[in-house]
């Protein structure tokens, strides 16, 4: 006999190849050296029960005997047990914070089992700024849920600096608990760096990103093949951090400009770089 498994106890067994075989007893005790008592019979050829009438975190121990059309019952099985345990709180078993290619914070969290997760906030503290942890993300759970669960949140554009997270995860019941904090420092290039547009070739609008390693005025602007300023899209103070622009192929006045290479330059106090990209319609 063994334990097929389910949120109760279910009880599987090979079916007798003895012609007599009627029914099955099904005997279940909740102490180890304790007498069992008779639970169930079911009749051949069904070879399966299930037990609905367990209590929380109680060890049960099961065997079953085989009765025939004359009366007679074989002995006993062999013995099994299981526990119906309590549903578990949510249980999280890893969060950890890395950067990504972009620069942003994410962050990868897993829980090894849930009841009653409606999801988790997310949040942060900025090193050496004055208050306390500011929610900035949600992220809804999975419910109830036995097996391991994955999560992912992404911290976007975030400048230098050493950040620390936590999570708040939370019940539809609305009681709560924090995670332990974790800490990320993110460290930019020493010098200005203008990434290469993304998508390019384009078609409409494109990405354009750069990093400040430090704060300053910044200029960037768009040139056609002749060299003619067509806008200018950054002409401001920024402190460091990454920066993404997004250019919708149109000029100072608003006009879509036709198909072909331009060039974007970018300028600080220190630096200036280009880099060409392809308009296509």
């Amino acid at each position: 006999m063994q334990s097929l498994y389910a949120q109760h106890a279910i009880l599987g067994w090979d079916r007798s190849t003895d012609p007599t075989i009627s029914s099955y007893n099904i005997y279940r005790a909740i102490h180890k050296d304790s007498s069992f008592l008779l639970l169930a019979t079911v009749n051949h050829p069904v070879n399966t029960y299930m037990d609905e009438k367990m209590q929380w975190d109680v060890h049960y121990y099961y065997v079953a005997t085989s009765v025939d059309k004359f009366g007679l019952e074989s002995g006993f099985s062999n013995k099994i047990d299981t526990t119906l345990q309590s549903p578990v709180p949510v249980e999280l078993y890893s969060f950890y914070a890395q950067v990504d290619n972009s620069k942003n914070i994410v962050l990868n969290w897993s829980t090894a089992a849930e009841s009653n997760n409606y999801g988790f906030q997310v949040q942060r503290l900025c090193d050496g700024a004055p208050g306390q942890f500011e929610t900035i993300g949600f992220v809804k759970g999975n419910g109830t849920a036995t097996d391991s669960q994955n999560y992912r949140f992404v911290d976007k554009n975030v400048p230098a600096g050493t950040y620390f997270y936590r999570l708040k995860q939370i019940d539809f019941d609305g009681s709560y608990k924090f995670s332990d904090t974790i800490k990320i420092t993110l460290v930019l290039p020493a010098e200005v760096h203008l990434f290469q547009n993304y998508p390019n070739p384009f078609n409409r609008s494109t990405e354009i990103a750069y990093n400040l390693p430090m704060n300053g005025h910044v200029v960037l602007n768009i040139y056609d093949e002749m060299g003619h300023e067509i806008i200018c899209l950054v002409d401001q103070f920024q402190i460091k951090g990454k920066y993404t622009v997004t250019w919708n192929a149109t000029d100072v006045l608003g006009k879509e400009v036709s198909s072909g290479q331009y060039y974007y330059k970018i300028t600080t106090d220190s630096f200036s770089a280009w880099r060409k990209m392809m308009l296509v319609k």
